[in-house]
């Protein structure tokens, strides 16, 4: 609560109340539901959760209060490939991250794909959302532009 007050006074409002590294516990839990009670009252009307196990993921699922569901999703971890299937159809909206398993499969000695390939392994998942690259350089950007541009969206 003091976490959702401190932000609310720097930002003014939230639009979008992300609950990052979510845990079956932690989602049973009465302080969450407190917490996210308390998140409604502060007029906060979406609210998402990252996962990082799939019991998680089918409770987000599950959840009428989540509206959005964050994994990780790419060719070298597949693991959420059903919970992306399961938010479909909950009409989830679903934030991917690490697309490049964290610069594994497009990056350095053993480079499996390139960015284009990537992206275009992902969008083969049909899902409402979008996808975080994460980066730290403008020029980077720009070629995740393109090639995602390039992977046909």
């Amino acid at each position: 609560v003091r976490s959702l007050d401190r932000s609310m006074k720097l930002l003014g409002e939230i639009d979008v109340l992300q609950i990052h590294k979510t845990s079956p516990e932690v989602l049973r839990s009465a302080d969450m539901a407190k917490a996210l009670e308390y998140a409604g009252k502060c007029g906060i009307k979406t609210l998402g959760a990252s996962i990082s196990d799939e019991e998680s993921g089918r409770m987000v699922c599950e959840d009428p209060r989540f509206s959005i569901v964050q994994l990780p999703y790419n060719m070298g971890n597949t693991k959420f490939g059903g919970i992306i299937d399961l938010a479909v159809e909950y009409d989830k909206m679903i934030i991917i991250n690490r697309p490049f398993n964290m610069g594994q499969i497009i990056a350095g000695e053993g480079q499996k794909c390139s960015s284009e390939e990537a992206f275009r392994f992902v969008l083969q998942k049909k899902f409402n959302g979008v996808i975080l690259t994460g980066t730290k350089s403008e020029k980077h950007l720009k070629e995740n532009i393109n090639a995602f541009a390039a992977a046909g969206h």
